[in-house]
């Protein structure tokens, strides 16, 4: 690797190239609603409980009941 300093213009090509790289990735299909094709069809069982706390929110304590404590420093 080089320590040389990568001019302005090297860098708008490097970008340019990333850019067009990624322009030219297929587009994500669309996926349609399964009670659309079937209704009454069954959940996956491996999809997660939407009325569950996820990730962040299981850790932060979101929606949590605890009430503050007045004193939370030990006894000396």
């Amino acid at each position: 690797m080089s320590d040389k300093p990568i001019s302005n213009e090297e860098r708008d090509r490097m970008d340019e190239q990333y850019l067009e790289s990624r322009l030219a990735e297929p587009p994500l299909e669309s996926v349609p609603d399964a009670d659309l094709l079937q209704p009454g069809s069954p959940v996956d069982p491996a999809a997660p409980d939407p009325d569950a706390l996820h990730g962040t929110d299981l850790l932060n304590g979101a929606g949590a009941d605890a009430k503050p404590e007045r004193n939370i420093l030990p006894p000396r």
